[in-house]
Order: C-alpha cells, then structure tokens, then sequence
C-alpha cells in the first residue's frame, strides 16, 4: 500500500537530480516529468516483478531494495537505494528484467517517481534545463554504478567467510571505526551477500568464537584479530 502526498519542492530542488536547476522552474518540470511524491510502508512494491510501466524513482527518506525474484519464493538483495539515491533505471528502460522487484526496506520511505520517456522523448523543458537534467542523470547513474562495483567486490569472493570480511572491512572504513553498525538485519545481510541466513549467523558465530569480532544484532566491533587474517 502507499499514498501520494503533495510535493514539497524545496526537499526536492536538494536531490542530485535536480542540482543545478532553478527552483522556480521545478513546479513545471514536475509537470512535465509526470512526477509525483509516494510513501510507501515496509515490503510495499514501488516496482513489482513483470510490471511493464516505464517509471524510475529517487528515494526522498528511507531506504529501498532492488530484489531479484525467484519462483521458489527466494530472493536476493541486488542493490539498496538510500537517501537521493535513484533506482529502477534498468527496470524502466530494459524489457529483460521480469524478475527484479523494488520495494520499501522501511515503514517510513518516500521517493519521488518519474516516467523515464518524458525525459527522453516528451520533455517540454527548455534546452538548457534539459541538458542539466540528462547531465545530473548521468552523474547519478555513475554513482550507483560505483556503489554496484563495491558489492560485486563482496559477492565475487570465493567463500562466504571472505564476503563477510570484505562488507564488514568496508562498513568499518565508511563509519573510520571498528565498532559500527549495518543497515540490515542478519536476513537482509544474508539477501545482500546472496548467502543462506543459517550459514551466514553460522560462520559470524564461529568469527567470533575465533575472537575476530563481536556483535549483537546488527551492531558489530572488529578485532585486531580482523585485519590480520
């Protein structure tokens, strides 16, 4: 379920893609864009596996997931999209993609939806607010690209153990700390390493019977142990 709310403008004249741009001209672009601001609850679709609409989103507050869906019901977390970050492009643009779904990672998310063919093809919009566009588009596609790369880095390690140590060495760089805290719960982290829960809460537990670190939850301290295996 979800609603649409009314857009607030100056919140959406601060997203990466509309940077550069005049706020007075942002009630028309969102005209033109056929955009429009929804709140979607936890495990809300904003984009379900099969649907045919060519519509892309920024995430305005919360979190969402780009899933890959199985016939068996299984699942894996192929991306998480936060804060002015964008996600569906290849869903909207890629008609080979029948099985990712997007959907909301919290009770409170937000995002501002787009149909990707008034960019390309209907956009109304002065050349020179176009050109801005495509390029702010383009600058926040490299970014996710980027993002995409550093789990590639996680997953493509030869044993999940290795995976383990490679997310958990990023999330202690990005937080300069040994003792953080993750986004994700330990099914959420087993979805995004594309590991089974059981073996993932199986081999931390061994981690830390190694003395290499500790956790509850989904709050984690790193050993100097860690870094020197």
């Amino acid at each position: 379920m979800f609603y649409i709310e009314a857009p607030n403008f100056e919140e959406i004249g601060k997203t990466a893609l509309f940077t550069g741009i005049d706020g007075a001209e942002l009630p028309k672009i969102f005209s033109c864009l056929h955009a429009m601001v929804c709140h979607y609850r936890k495990d809300g679709y904003i984009i379900r596996s099969g649907d045919r609409e060519k519509r892309f989103g920024i995430v305005l507050d919360g979190r969402v997931f780009v899933l890959a869906e199985e016939h068996d019901g299984s699942r894996t977390i192929l991306a998480d999209r936060r804060k002015n970050e964008i996600f569906g492009t290849s869903v909207a643009v890629e008609e080979d993609s029948d099985s990712l779904s997007i959907v909301a990672a919290g009770d409170h998310c937000r995002v501002l939806i787009i149909d990707i063919d008034t960019i390309f093809w209907d956009c109304s919009l002065s050349f020179t607010t176009h050109q801005q566009l495509l390029f702010n588009l383009a600058r926040v596609l490299a970014l996710s690209n980027l993002r995409m790369m550093r789990k590639f880095r996680h997953i493509s390690q030869h044993s999940l153990r290795k995976k383990i140590v490679s997310y958990l060495t990023e999330q202690s760089e990005l937080a300069n700390s040994h003792d953080f805290s993750i986004d994700f719960d330990r099914q959420g982290m087993a979805d995004y390493l594309g590991a089974d829960r059981s073996a993932l809460s199986a081999e931390l537990s061994k981690m830390r019977k190694e003395e290499l670190l500790s956790f509850r939850k989904n709050s984690f301290i790193l050993k100097d142990a860690f870094f020197h295996k």
